[in-house]
Order: C-alpha cells, then sequence, then structure tokens
C-alpha cells in the first residue's frame, strides 16, 4: 500500500508539466489624428504577461522609426499573450510623459501567430 501511494505522488510531481508560454512578435504603427501621418521618435509602451510567472505583466518600450520610408513604426519581439491553457489580450500605449506633445492612450489587443500587425495607436495633440 505504502509503495501504491509513492509511485502515485512520483507520477504527480513528475508527471505534471508547467504549461508552455505562447509568443508572437508585433509589429505597429503610431498615426496622428489631425495629419493622420506616422509619427517618428515616440515612446510606446508594451505590457505583456511575463512568461516566468504569468500572474503577472512585464513593461518594455520601443521608440517609432521609419519602416521602409514610412513614419511611425514600432516592433516588439517575443511578446508572451498566454500558454497552452488560456489567451489573454496584452496592451499597448503611449504615455503622455514620455511623448509631451501627445495625450495618454491605451489599447487592450488580442494577438495570434507567429507575427502579428496591430492597429494603429492614434494619437491626439495636447
Amino acid at each position: 500500500m505504502r509503495s501504491l501511494l509513492i509511485s502515485t505522488i512520483a507520477v504527480l510531481i513528475f508527471g505534471c508539466n508547467e504549461p508552455k508560454p505562447i509568443f508572437t512578435d508585433i509589429i505597429g504603427q503610431t498615426k496622428d489624428t489631425t495629419s493622420l501621418n506616422g509619427v517618428n521618435s515616440i515612446i510606446v509602451i508594451l505590457r505583456d504577461l511575463n512568461p516566468d510567472d504569468r500572474i503577472s505583466w512585464r513593461i518594455r518600450r520601443d521608440t517609432t522609426e521609419d519602416l521602409d520610408g514610412d513614419p511611425g513604426w514600432y516592433e516588439f519581439d517575443d511578446v508572451c499573450y498566454g500558454d497552452e491553457t488560456y489567451i489573454t489580450y496584452v496592451i499597448l500605449g503611449v504615455d503622455s510623459s514620455d511623448n509631451e506633445n501627445y495625450e495618454s492612450r491605451q489599447y487592450n489587443v488580442t494577438v495570434s501567430g507567429p507575427v502579428d500587425t496591430v492597429p494603429p495607436i492614434w494619437l491626439v495633440r495636447k
């Protein structure tokens, strides 16, 4: 009986695997609501799941730049948006304290696949 109990406990301990995180790379653009053009030198903030502790967020930043001569693009690699048991959104935004000519904006974005292009972040001038 005791060996059965030990065997059962061993199977439970060693047989249970942590769900693997799911990642994507995202690319997006910031656009001015007045000119409708892309805007360079904007600091974009990403909040995605921390792959090592998926009950908490991690925060990363990127600065927009030209992509093939088109201004306002940013990119984040290895964005964690869930694991094998659940999927959630990521948060993209700009903070007016980082970008003094524009108001703060925040978007909850659903992503999927190995690479995802997200909708534009529309920048409103102060």
